[in-house]
């Protein structure tokens, strides 16, 4: 006999109910306060990037991943900015009662693309440079580089 296929909303509620009996190594937890200590032992391992949670009253969700900018969390479709600061740099954001949807995802920072698009400007005026050399080079008809 072989088992169904779990859906999602099922997955999510196994890893909770894993991740409360098994707390070192959790992707995520609750907690009463935004700096509630990690689980002990606490080992890294990645959040999810979109799960279901019920939580029995408000509290906060501290999910163990490093507080960057680039990162956005979505609670239940919208973006959450509240944001608590934790002494370990890890994301805790409040939480109502109840049944919640989390969504994270990874953007561009305005820092990344101005570095992407300066690399690009140098690579242009390296490449000019050399062709530049190669141009003269030829026309003088010396074959030094």
């Amino acid at each position: 006999m072989t088992a169904a296929p779990a859906t999602p909303a099922a997955t999510a509620r196994q890893a909770a109910a894993s991740t409360r009996r098994r707390p070192g190594g959790a992707p995520w937890w609750l907690a009463a306060k935004a700096d509630a200590p990690a689980p002990t032992p606490s080992r890294p391992v990645p959040a999810p990037m979109h799960f279901s949670i019920t939580a029995p009253q408000p509290e906060y969700l501290i999910l163990n991943l490093r507080n960057y900018p680039a990162w956005q969390v979505f609670l239940n479709g919208s973006l959450d900015p509240t944001r608590d600061r934790r002494a370990d740099g890890l994301i805790a954001f409040p939480i109502p009662a109840g049944a919640s949807t989390i969504d994270i995802r990874y953007t561009r920072t305005r820092d990344q693309t101005l570095g992407d698009a300066l690399t690009v400007l140098a690579l242009l005026v390296l490449l000019a440079l050399l062709l530049m050399r190669h141009s003269q080079s030829a026309r003088t008809g010396n074959s030094t580089p």
